[in-house]
């Protein structure tokens, strides 16, 4: 759907009772922006870090996993 130029735009101020005060309102599309950087994005590859085979392996005491090449 395509989306109407602003000046095509019916404003209606104040007409009726709202559900979130205004003021709240303004907070929320001001975090909504600020926080949109952080949004969902696509990965760029679809192998995930610890994806495949992992072998357990002990050297010293301690115990590593080595991802299978």
């Amino acid at each position: 759907m395509k989306q109407k130029a602003p000046s095509e735009w019916i404003v209606a101020v104040g007409m009726h009772e709202g559900i979130i005060e205004g003021k709240r309102c303004v907070e929320v599309h001001h975090l909504l922006e600020k926080n949109r950087v952080k949004a969902y994005r696509k990965p760029k590859s679809n192998t995930a870090l610890l994806s495949g085979p992992l072998f357990l392996r002990r050297v010293s005491g301690m115990t590593t996993y080595e991802k299978a090449v």
